[in-house]
Protein backbone atom coordinates (compact mmCIF):
# COMPACT_ATOMS: atom_id res chain seq x y z
CA UNK A 1 0.00 0.00 0.00
CA UNK A 2 2.64 2.70 0.91
CA UNK A 3 4.91 1.34 -1.79
CA UNK A 4 2.55 2.24 -4.39
CA UNK A 5 1.71 5.56 -2.99
CA UNK A 6 5.16 6.51 -3.18
CA UNK A 7 5.96 5.22 -6.42
CA UNK A 8 2.96 6.36 -8.04
CA UNK A 9 3.36 9.88 -6.80
CA UNK A 10 7.20 9.89 -7.28
CA UNK A 11 6.46 8.70 -11.20
CA UNK A 12 3.70 11.29 -11.86
CA UNK A 13 5.62 14.24 -10.02
CA UNK A 14 9.53 13.51 -10.83
CA UNK A 15 8.89 15.66 -14.31
CA UNK A 16 11.54 12.59 -15.74
CA UNK A 17 9.98 13.39 -19.26
CA UNK A 18 11.12 16.51 -19.03
CA UNK A 19 14.84 15.53 -17.56
CA UNK A 20 15.40 13.39 -20.52
CA UNK A 21 14.36 16.15 -23.18
CA UNK A 22 16.03 18.62 -21.56
CA UNK A 23 18.92 20.57 -23.09
CA UNK A 24 20.51 20.98 -19.95
CA UNK A 25 23.05 17.41 -19.47
CA UNK A 26 24.06 17.94 -16.05
CA UNK A 27 20.95 16.93 -14.34
CA UNK A 28 20.92 13.86 -16.49
CA UNK A 29 24.43 13.17 -16.14
CA UNK A 30 23.88 13.31 -12.43
CA UNK A 31 20.78 10.85 -12.52
CA UNK A 32 23.20 8.73 -14.43
CA UNK A 33 25.75 8.62 -12.39
CA UNK A 34 23.57 8.42 -9.25
CA UNK A 35 21.38 5.55 -10.33
CA UNK A 36 25.01 3.55 -11.48
CA UNK A 37 26.48 4.68 -8.24
CA UNK A 38 26.31 2.36 -4.84
CA UNK A 39 24.53 5.38 -3.06
CA UNK A 40 21.59 4.86 -5.01
CA UNK A 41 20.11 2.00 -2.81
CA UNK A 42 21.32 4.24 0.31
CA UNK A 43 18.96 6.75 -0.50
CA UNK A 44 15.73 4.50 -1.68
CA UNK A 45 16.57 2.78 1.94
CA UNK A 46 16.54 6.30 3.53
CA UNK A 47 13.25 6.86 1.69
CA UNK A 48 11.05 3.76 2.42
CA UNK A 49 12.77 3.89 6.20
CA UNK A 50 11.21 7.13 6.77
CA UNK A 51 7.75 6.31 4.81
CA UNK A 52 7.60 2.80 6.85
CA UNK A 53 8.65 4.27 10.11
CA UNK A 54 6.02 7.37 10.01
CA UNK A 55 3.32 4.51 9.22
CA UNK A 56 3.86 2.53 12.15
CA UNK A 57 5.39 5.51 14.20
CA UNK A 58 2.45 7.38 13.95
CA UNK A 59 0.35 5.12 16.56
CA UNK A 60 2.46 6.39 19.10
CA UNK A 61 3.35 9.87 18.05
CA UNK A 62 3.84 12.30 21.21
CA UNK A 63 3.61 9.53 23.84
CA UNK A 64 6.36 9.08 26.20
CA UNK A 65 8.20 5.48 27.18
CA UNK A 66 5.46 5.37 29.76
CA UNK A 67 2.74 5.22 27.95
CA UNK A 68 4.29 3.27 25.25
CA UNK A 69 4.94 0.48 27.19
CA UNK A 70 1.32 0.61 28.71
CA UNK A 71 -0.45 0.32 25.11
CA UNK A 72 2.11 -1.56 23.32
CA UNK A 73 3.90 -4.01 26.09
CA UNK A 74 5.50 -6.21 23.33
CA UNK A 75 6.34 -2.58 21.20
CA UNK A 76 5.02 -0.89 18.19
CA UNK A 77 5.72 -4.39 15.87
CA UNK A 78 2.92 -3.41 12.65
CA UNK A 79 1.02 -0.61 11.01
CA UNK A 80 -2.40 0.38 12.40
CA UNK A 81 -4.87 -2.77 11.86
CA UNK A 82 -7.09 -2.87 8.89
CA UNK A 83 -9.92 -0.10 8.94
CA UNK A 84 -7.87 1.71 12.43
CA UNK A 85 -7.22 5.49 12.33
CA UNK A 86 -5.16 7.94 14.36
CA UNK A 87 -5.95 11.68 13.76
CA UNK A 88 -7.89 10.98 10.67
CA UNK A 89 -4.14 9.39 9.22
CA UNK A 90 -5.73 5.64 8.16
CA UNK A 91 -3.66 2.51 8.17
CA UNK A 92 -0.85 2.25 6.14
CA UNK A 93 -0.97 5.87 5.58
CA UNK A 94 1.58 8.30 6.93
CA UNK A 95 2.38 11.98 8.17
CA UNK A 96 3.76 15.29 7.64
CA UNK A 97 6.96 13.72 8.36
CA UNK A 98 7.41 11.70 4.90
CA UNK A 99 5.13 13.94 3.11
CA UNK A 100 8.34 16.98 3.98
CA UNK A 101 10.89 14.15 2.96
CA UNK A 102 8.82 14.00 -0.63
CA UNK A 103 8.77 18.06 -0.32
CA UNK A 104 12.82 17.74 -0.08
CA UNK A 105 13.03 15.38 -2.48
CA UNK A 106 11.27 17.50 -5.09
CA UNK A 107 13.41 20.15 -4.60
CA UNK A 108 16.62 17.73 -5.04
CA UNK A 109 14.77 16.31 -8.07
CA UNK A 110 14.10 20.24 -9.51
CA UNK A 111 17.51 21.41 -8.58
CA UNK A 112 20.22 19.35 -9.94
CA UNK A 113 20.52 17.44 -6.35
CA UNK A 114 21.02 21.11 -4.47
CA UNK A 115 19.23 22.12 -1.56
CA UNK A 116 17.84 25.11 -1.85
CA UNK A 117 15.86 26.80 0.88
CA UNK A 118 13.57 29.45 -0.75
CA UNK A 119 12.66 26.42 -2.90
CA UNK A 120 11.87 24.54 0.08
CA UNK A 121 9.84 26.80 1.35
CA UNK A 122 7.81 27.59 -1.03
CA UNK A 123 6.94 23.53 -1.58
CA UNK A 124 6.45 23.89 1.86
CA UNK A 125 3.57 26.36 2.11
CA UNK A 126 1.94 24.83 -0.89
CA UNK A 127 1.73 21.33 0.81
CA UNK A 128 0.47 23.16 4.18
CA UNK A 129 -2.26 25.12 1.81
CA UNK A 130 -3.00 21.86 -0.78
CA UNK A 131 -1.71 18.79 0.40
CA UNK A 132 -0.80 16.35 -2.05
CA UNK A 133 -4.27 16.33 -4.27
CA UNK A 134 -2.85 13.40 -6.22
CA UNK A 135 -3.02 10.91 -2.77
CA UNK A 136 -5.91 13.01 -2.11
CA UNK A 137 -4.57 14.95 0.58
CA UNK A 138 -6.71 18.53 1.12
CA UNK A 139 -4.39 20.22 3.08
CA UNK A 140 -1.40 19.47 4.83
CA UNK A 141 -1.34 17.53 8.32
CA UNK A 142 0.62 17.01 11.50
CA UNK A 143 2.66 19.95 11.57
CA UNK A 144 4.44 21.03 14.62
CA UNK A 145 3.76 24.08 16.49
CA UNK A 146 7.15 25.83 15.70
CA UNK A 147 6.73 24.56 11.95
CA UNK A 148 3.47 26.11 11.64
CA UNK A 149 4.37 29.20 13.16
CA UNK A 150 7.59 29.85 11.08
CA UNK A 151 5.07 29.15 8.11
CA UNK A 152 2.99 32.19 9.34
CA UNK A 153 5.15 35.02 9.38
CA UNK A 154 4.64 36.82 5.93
CA UNK A 155 8.66 36.40 5.09
CA UNK A 156 8.59 32.78 5.86
CA UNK A 157 8.97 32.40 1.50
CA UNK A 158 11.45 34.62 1.28
CA UNK A 159 13.67 33.93 4.56
CA UNK A 160 12.27 31.03 6.10
CA UNK A 161 15.91 30.72 8.39
CA UNK A 162 14.81 34.23 9.96
CA UNK A 163 11.16 33.00 10.44
CA UNK A 164 12.18 29.98 11.89
CA UNK A 165 14.21 31.66 14.04
CA UNK A 166 11.98 34.22 15.39
CA UNK A 167 9.38 31.78 16.11
CA UNK A 168 12.06 29.73 17.89
CA UNK A 169 12.60 32.60 20.07
CA UNK A 170 8.56 33.51 20.33
CA UNK A 171 7.80 30.28 21.47
CA UNK A 172 10.27 29.64 24.22
CA UNK A 173 9.44 26.49 26.12
CA UNK A 174 6.33 26.00 24.32
CA UNK A 175 8.18 24.62 21.29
Amino acid sequence: NISIKIMIYLMDNTKSNQLITSPDKDIIDIFIQLANSEYIDRIIGIIYGCALGDCVGIQVEGYNTERIKTYYSDGVTDMLGPMASIRGIESGDWTDDTDQLILLMEVFTENKLQYDELLFAKKLLNWKNHGFAELGDLAGMGLGVLTARAMSKDYFTSDPVRASKVSYNELGSNR
